[in-house]
């Protein structure tokens, strides 16, 4: 697509222990070609984030489901979900990268990544848990239901544990009590 800047990439620690996922790079993202872009407010948010975990950007693997913002046909940076087509053409990417992180641990941020995660087939599936009241149903719970990432490994398939969370794109534009 021509209003495409860059192809966006991860970044960070290739040993990182932690891994984090998000949706699809803003335009900000793609003007730097970086995830989270840290002098915006999802990127400050998600260093607070960090923080709160005792970590930072230093220590993680930064990534997206998807490498290039999706925008609206005709209409100029506009974003929106990736649809199934566009998660699929990203997926072998993130496959082989999540391979050569080995995380302990990966963290999905938002819906798009939670879906990819529990259903990494062609098939999309609406009703997989991938909804905000989905993602709100664990954010609440102390004993959330454990999520695992399989990828594709020589011998068979890998599977790394997760946990998901809003993205921080979504948590600014919450109203307060969104969570109640």
């Amino acid at each position: 697509d021509r209003r495409r800047v860059n192809t966006v990439f991860g970044g960070g620690n290739i040993d990182a222990d932690i891994m984090i996922i998000g949706d699809y790079p803003r335009k900000i993202d793609e003007d730097e070609a970086s995830p989270f872009y840290e002098s915006t407010p999802p990127g400050i948010l998600l260093d607070r984030y960090l923080r709160a975990m005792g970590t930072s950007r230093a220590d993680v693997w930064l990534d997206l489901t998807v490498c290039c913002m999706p925008v609206r046909v005709g209409e100029s940076w506009v974003p929106r979900p990736p649809n199934k087509d566009e998660v699929a053409a990203c997926r072998d990417r993130l496959h082989k990268v999540i391979s050569i992180v080995d995380p302990k641990v990966i963290l999905l941020l938002g819906a798009v990544p939670l879906r990819m995660a529990k259903k990494w087939a062609d098939v999309w599936d609406k009703n997989v848990a991938g909804s905000r009241d989905a993602i709100s149903g664990i954010a609440r719970n102390d004993n959330p239901p454990r999520l695992v990432v399989e990828v594709p490994g020589a011998c068979g398939p890998v599977r790394y544990e997760a946990r998901a969370t809003f993205s921080p794109n979504s948590v600014l534009r919450m109203k307060e009590g969104d969570l109640n």
